[in-house]
């Protein structure tokens, strides 16, 4: 089965606990009284991630991609660390995720990449979230809105027949606007937030043949993201975290566009110190 649309599933089942959750909320005890400085929270998690890309000959209006998909999966990592004060929230976050058995999904068929491709992404953010709307129709539910900045590398290693190697690296810089919306109860919170803003970044491409060529240059883009969080405590200040992170960003640059994206489900554990 595809593991990307096992990530879909997840994310639109935790969504819809989000949602569903809420007006049950209405009736259970009212969220904690949080103190004027919370404890830093920190959250060691692990899954799996599943990663696409598409080559896009023309930027402009209409759009020209490849309607062929590269796809592949494979195992993340990823440690948070978050200080809340009263009303804002300072997140910070990292993550590697490796990539391999790809794919070239078409509208009509499906064929296997070689052995050999494989994809390694590595990631730091930090955001900042502030919640003016608190308490909004039920008791916990708070409404927010904040900035985030991010740095991202991302290597990826193809193979094309007859024996044509293209390694490619791209570190981007972004910076994004963010939409969130929190539930707080005795043992449960959820989060959902939605990114969306620019990038820029330098990319490298080495194409080994008959003959070697490099091109690097820089590109600029748009980027995006939604993610779902749900955490149940379980004993004092420990919980169990379930994570959904849905991802895509466009690079448009000289010899270099292209547009991809990932779904990361994981699992792990949150501690208040």
């Amino acid at each position: 089965m595809d593991r990307s649309w096992l990530a879909r599933v997840a994310g639109n089942l935790a969504l819809a606990g989000f949602f569903s959750a809420a007006p049950a909320g209405a009736q259970s005890l009212a969220p904690s009284t949080s103190p004027s400085s919370s404890p830093p929270v920190w959250t060691a998690a692990a899954g799996y991630e599943s990663f696409w890309l598409r080559d896009v000959a023309r930027s402009g209006r209409p759009v020209d991609a490849s309607p062929m998909e590269w796809r592949g999966d494979g195992p993340a990592l990823i440690a948070t660390y978050d200080r809340e004060r009263p009303g804002r929230v300072h997140h910070f976050d990292a993550s590697i995720a490796l990539a391999r058995g790809f794919s070239l999904h078409s509208p009509v068929r499906t064929l296997d990449a070689p052995d050999g491709d494989r994809a390694r992404r590595l990631g730091a953010r930090y955001e900042y979230r502030r919640y003016p709307f608190r308490n909004v129709g039920l008791l916990g539910l708070d409404l927010g809105i904040g900035a985030g900045a991010d740095v991202e590398q991302l290597v990826f290693l193809r193979h094309f027949a007859p024996a044509i190697d293209l390694r490619s690296a791209v570190l981007n810089f972004g910076t994004s606007a963010v939409i969130a919306a929190r539930l707080n109860r005795s043992r449960l919170d959820l989060l959902a937030t939605f990114g969306n803003g620019l990038s820029i970044g330098r990319g490298t491409s080495r194409h080994r043949g008959e003959v070697e060529t490099k091109l690097d240059g820089w590109g600029g883009g748009w980027q995006t993201h939604l993610g779902v969080h749900a955490a149940v405590r379980v004993h004092g200040r420990t919980a169990i975290v379930v994570s959904y992170l849905n991802s895509g960003e466009g690079r448009f640059a000289s010899h270099d566009s292209i547009t991809f994206g990932r779904s990361r489900f994981t699992v792990g554990a949150m501690y208040e110190r």
